[in-house]
């Protein structure tokens, strides 16, 4: 019974018009997301940058390459809880880690 309903169906939808004109403001929702996600379409291009040392910037790449760079700098702490010394980690919720 189905297939007799479907039959009839699907040649109607033969007999559309695959040239027929879209709404006008087809596409513009892709449009608008696409100029949302550029960051600045126009930069103001400065030419007040600052130059580069290029010596400093070699001997940077020369320690990169022998693998001599400096160690980075640990972040200093920002929050610390209440009775939690800072060289341990923070307590767990209650009810955390029981199984």
């Amino acid at each position: 019974m189905n297939r007799l309903l479907l039959l009839p169906l699907l040649g109607l939808a033969a007999c559309t018009d695959p040239h027929m004109v879209l709404a006008p403001d087809f596409g513009n929702s892709v449009t608008t997301n696409i100029a949302a996600q550029v960051d600045n379409p126009a930069p103001n291009m400065r030419t007040d940058v600052p130059v580069s040392d290029g010596k400093r910037i070699s001997d940077a790449m020369q320690r990169y390459r022998t693998g001599h760079v400096y160690p980075p700098i640990p972040p200093l702490r920002s929050v610390i809880k209440e009775g939690v010394a800072p060289d341990q980690p923070p307590p767990l919720p209650p009810g955390a880690g029981q199984q």
